[in-house]
């Protein structure tokens, strides 16, 4: 039989213990709240979304530097004499 001090310490243990568990339940369900304002029904849905962002975003800073480069080439002597 546990005594009565170790019974405390198991029961406080406890109550922290679900006190996180449900401080987490509450923060998976604001993640899952805010993924279906995104259009997401589960996290496996935002991961591919995000790869294809990933995606876009590769290429739209591809094709930035490319028109840079571009711009640069074309009026780069114009604008170093201003």
């Amino acid at each position: 039989m546990i005594s009565l001090d170790e019974y405390k310490e198991l029961k406080s243990k406890v109550e922290r213990l679900q006190a996180r568990a449900s401080k987490a339940e509450g923060a998976h369900e604001a993640s899952m709240l805010r993924l279906k304002e995104l259009g997401y029904d589960t996290i496996k849905e935002a991961e591919t979304g995000l790869e294809g962002l990933s995606e876009k975003q590769e290429q739209a800073i591809a094709d930035y530097e490319d028109s840079l480069s571009k711009f640069k080439e074309k009026w780069g002597s114009v604008l170093e004499e201003v």
